[in-house]
């Protein structure tokens, strides 16, 4: 846990939260975060456990964080270790991304991944792994994961790449009888 508390401690002093949040990641840096203590914050601050709000800030803040961890086009294991602590620790459930209106900023990251992977018309072994990395990171579904290689790939091959080089089921057709 190293990792994600070395981000945390970062972020903190990089980005604004609400005072509740900024007690709560403190307490995971601190190494003081429990359950209870997590709802006793919530609590203090009179944050329902489902408020949208205060969930759209626990999907900000794990934003924030595969951004740092994608600033060098690379996850490591220890990022995805780190990342799925805290979203567990965040209450980040799959399908959280999509059903609270970030799916657009989910989307962005991964295809300016994707656009990099995608930059010399094929992928390799690592690049391919690090796909699924991408599509672990938030939490995708295959189907949801596909939409955003669709349209990148599509754009991709509309550039001369080769399909079978590109690691990928989307085939972009379109039927020439839809005119």
């Amino acid at each position: 846990m190293g990792e994600l508390m070395e981000q945390l401690q970062k972020m903190l002093g990089r980005y604004q939260y609400s005072p509740a949040m900024t007690e709560i990641l403190q307490s995971i840096v601190d190494g003081t975060w429990t359950s209870l203590r997590h709802k006793e914050i919530l609590s203090e601050y009179k944050i329902r456990t489902n408020s949208v709000a205060f969930k759209e800030e626990t999907l900000d803040v794990a934003l924030q964080y595969a951004r740092i961890c994608l600033e060098d086009d690379a996850i490591s294991e220890e990022e995805m270790k780190a990342m799925y602590m805290l979203k567990r620790l965040l209450g980040i459930e799959e399908g959280d991304f999509y059903k609270y209106g970030k799916k657009d900023d989910v989307k962005g990251i991964i295809a300016a991944q994707l656009y990099k992977l995608y930059d010399d018309g094929e992928i390799n072994y690592d690049e391919a792994l690090h796909k699924v990395s991408l599509q672990g990171l938030f939490n995708l579904s295959y189907g949801e994961f596909e939409d955003v290689v669709h349209d990148i790939a599509k754009a991709v091959l509309e550039h001369g790449a080769d399909y079978f080089r590109l690691d990928t089921y989307s085939v972009p057709y379109e039927n020439p009888n839809d005119n």
